[in-house]
Formats: C-alpha cells, structure tokens, sequence
C-alpha cells in the first residue's frame, strides 16, 4: 500500500470515527457537563477538518464529512425517560 493510499485511509477512517464520539457525546451531553465540553470540542475539531477540506479542494466523502450535518452537534440531544 502506497503512503499516499495510507494517509487517504487514514483520513477517511479518523473522520467517520470523530464523528461516532462526537455523536456519542451529544446523547451524553444532555445529563453531563463535562460531555457538553466534549461535545463542543468535537464540534470545533470536526468543523476545522471541513474548513480545511474544502480550502484544499478535497472531497468530503474522502474525510467522512460527506452528509454530516456538524451544526447538528451544537443542538443538544433531548433524553426522554420510559
């Protein structure tokens, strides 16, 4: 496997895997403030690699941003009781 193939992988991986814990984080968010923190940090991560992406030109299905709404992690998550 070539570096270039690496770093793409890398990258593409890295991205899908912030944004599982960054959704993780909102649910938690809603009862923990530490997790809100967490949440906010993911937010800024997440939207810097998309701001970066796209001044670079590169596609953001090759991060695994495509289709994310990152502005949706600012939302709190709302947990109801059964």
């Amino acid at each position: 496997m070539s570096n270039e193939n690496q770093v793409v992988n890398f990258l593409s991986d890295l991205g899908k895997e912030l944004v599982l814990l960054a959704k993780q984080a909102q649910v938690d968010s809603a009862q923990d403030l530490f997790q809100k923190g967490r949440r906010i940090c993911f937010y800024e991560v997440l939207s810097l690699m998309r701001e970066q992406a796209i001044a670079f030109g590169i596609n953001l299905d090759a991060i695994g941003l495509n289709g994310i709404d990152i502005d949706d992690l600012l939302r709190p998550t709302l947990v109801t009781s059964s």
